[in-house]
């Protein structure tokens, strides 16, 4: 049977013209909202209108040219110091194109994955991006490792999130169950640590059975559930901090769905074998 060709599923170019072009369009918009606030301070000065209202748009039109000066400086490094670059991301791998370096990898070479990039929104529309998504891939047979970061500078990192996380998941997923085969504990986080038996949140050890997991605004809560089914938050990781989370909520599904298949323990604490050589 042949195997099916790689579909595209999200395209990232970026050109150092178009960077160009989009700080010169936030400088611009930084300037006018300077005017319009020297033009607000003015009218408050004249007693034009409320005292309140004018001070009100003094500070958005403040707050609007503080944002719009560090997007287009933000643009200006892109500009002159970030190669021209293209990212392709398949459904069974990505090619990465920054510069006159290029890098293909399938995704069963991925080690491990941080969604880093973080923004700062306003009714749905970026206002600022800062950090980086970071790939950490296992370079063909050697046990070299490749990492690859992708930043505003290469696109928005909300939509190549989006487009990259679920492969992702799925990968680290099943190199996170195959380390816990071998009686290898993963630690995600400095206070998240897996263990064939659960996880390990700060000093909470939490069966498999007890655990849910959600991701809320940037965040992923753990929780214990009681025997009454009550969730008791246990701890909160900021997303950016976490290793591999899209790995530990497809290892939790799977696992939860094996031990609710058995009856439901009574007693408090995790199990002795909780850890290898428990």
């Amino acid at each position: 049977m042949a195997a099916q060709p790689a579909r595209l599923l999200a395209t990232f170019s970026v050109r150092r013209r178009e960077a160009a072009r989009r700080g010169m369009l936030a400088a611009a918009g930084a300037l006018a909202s300077a005017g319009a606030a020297a033009a607000l301070h003015e009218a408050a000065r004249r007693g034009l209108a409320h005292p309140l209202l004018l001070d009100g748009g003094v500070l958005l039109a403040v707050l609007l040219l503080g944002v719009l000066a560090v997007r287009a400086g933000q643009r200006a490094i892109y500009c002159f110091t970030h190669p021209p670059s293209e990212i392709r991301i398949y459904d069974q791998g990505l090619v990465w194109q920054v510069g006159r370096r290029s890098h293909r990898f399938r995704w069963k070479q991925l080690v491990r994955y941080r969604e880093g990039a973080r923004t700062l929104s306003l009714a749905g529309r970026t206002l600022l991006t800062w950090g980086a998504h970071t790939f950490t891939f296992a370079s063909g047979d050697s046990r070299a490792l490749v990492e690859l970061r992708f930043s505003a500078a290469q696109g928005d990192p909300r939509a190549f999130a989006a487009a990259a996380r679920p492969f992702a998941a799925s990968i680290t997923g099943m190199r996170i169950s195959a380390a816990l085969r071998r009686d290898q504990p993963v630690r995600l986080h400095r206070d998240l640590v897996v263990y064939p038996g659960g996880v390990e949140a700060g000093k909470a050890e939490i069966h498999w059975a007890d655990l849910a997991l959600e991701q809320a605004r940037g965040w992923v809560i753990v929780r214990r559930l009681g025997p009454d089914g009550r969730a008791q938050d246990v701890g909160r990781y900021a997303l950016h901090t976490l290793e591999s989370p899209g790995g530990l909520f497809d290892i939790a599904s799977s696992m939860r769905s094996i031990t609710t298949a058995a009856p439901r323990r009574q007693t408090a604490g995790p199990p002795a074998a909780f850890r290898p050589g428990a």
